[in-house]
């Protein structure tokens, strides 16, 4: 069982993720990477999207 320290915060994902948007932001007017590099980097990722959604009427609380 997962301690409340280990749940799923959807606040901090969302942090993470605006993070790791400025980061390519930042390489990318750096020219550390590429706006194809990106792209490729990124297709990589949102090919597992469908697979990684969850169906949230489908749960049931463990709490």
């Amino acid at each position: 069982m997962q301690s409340n320290d280990e749940r799923f915060d959807p606040s901090v994902r969302a942090r993470e993720k605006w993070a790791s948007r400025e980061a390519d932001e930042r390489d990318l007017r750096s020219g550390r990477k590429s706006g194809e590099q990106l792209r490729r980097e990124n297709e990589f990722l949102a090919r597992f999207a469908d697979s990684a959604r969850v169906d949230l009427a489908a749960s049931r609380s463990l709490g």
